[in-house]
């Protein structure tokens, strides 16, 4: 009989994870013994064509060939691939799961949540909502919370990759770190969970929770007060690979800009950072929400 976790890493899409994950959530006290094994596989055989474990329900609907679990998911992650696309996966691995993160429905900010043991979660959230998120759980469990929270984002729909391989992935991970502070690893693509070294050597990889949030408050900064625009003509300066081509076009955007941005710029040295950096700078943007004007 398949877990729950199971479930989780046989999903091929973020819609499907996200479907998978929030079904799990809106449904805590489901029965997995009520399922029927199915067939042997064949092209006639008894089985349900998502999971190829279990026999396909009886009563006609619309997927009569899906068992009673994997047609409830196909129906939701039909109403859900919008989300799914914006949304990132948390995994967790902490010394202890607080009672905010046991109780799903405590939590405004997720799409769903899985706690596995008294160690590891799993939770799917919107990418803008991460910072909030971040500050709460600092809040709410000081520094008695310690662990790794992995982050990256959902694969959408239309990508054929295996999200669960991420998924496993990530636990392999897990315990690459001690438990003695709480860190997050955030991938800016899937990808770099198979082999972070790259990214971890560039110093863009892992970060001190607090380190991290003062990031994504730096990108909101930002986003105040540079125009959409001058924020893409400073990346293409900031590309720039002649030192002197660099020095024209910076005068002149200098005199295009307020003398808060000037001072923002001058303040965090942004002409001294590598291009990696700048890129993840850059990434970052597209997780916060730009904040409120008075």
């Amino acid at each position: 009989m398949l877990s729950k976790f199971d479930w989780l890493r046989r999903c091929r899409s973020g819609t499907e994870l996200l479907a998978t994950l929030k079904y799990f959530s809106d449904n805590p006290e489901i029965d997995f013994s009520q399922l029927k094994q199915g067939g042997p596989l064949s092209a006639i055989g008894n089985l349900c064509q998502r999971c190829k474990v279990y026999a396909p329900i009886t009563i006609r609907k619309k997927h009569t060939r899906y068992c009673g679990i994997c047609e409830k998911i196909i129906e939701l992650k039909e109403q859900i691939i919008p989300k799914s696309t914006r949304a990132i996966v948390i995994w967790g691995y902490v010394n202890q799961i607080s009672r905010r993160l046991r109780d799903s429905k405590s939590s405004e900010f997720f799409y769903g949540i899985y706690v596995h043991d008294d160690q590891r979660f799993l939770a799917m959230t919107h990418r803008q909502f991460m910072k909030q998120w971040l500050q709460d759980l600092v809040i709410y469990s000081g520094l008695s919370l310690k662990g790794l929270l992995q982050i990256f984002p959902s694969l959408g729909e239309f990508r054929n990759l295996n999200i669960g391989d991420y998924l496993s992935w990530a636990v392999h991970h897990e315990a690459t770190l001690s438990l003695d502070q709480l860190r997050v690893r955030f991938y800016t693509n899937p990808q770099q969970i198979i082999n972070p070294k790259k990214r971890e050597k560039e110093g863009l990889l892992t970060f001190h929770i607090s380190d991290f949030i003062n990031m994504l408050e730096m990108v909101e900064v930002f986003r105040v007060y540079l125009y959409p625009q001058q924020q893409k003509d400073l990346l293409e300066l900031l590309s720039l690979n002649d030192p002197k081509e660099e020095q024209f076009y910076w005068g002149r955007f200098l005199g295009q800009i307020s003398q808060e941005a000037k001072d923002m710029l001058t303040a965090w040295k942004v002409r001294q950072w590598s291009k990696s950096q700048t890129q993840f700078f850059y990434h970052l943007i597209n997780y916060v929400f730009l904040p409120q004007s008075n």
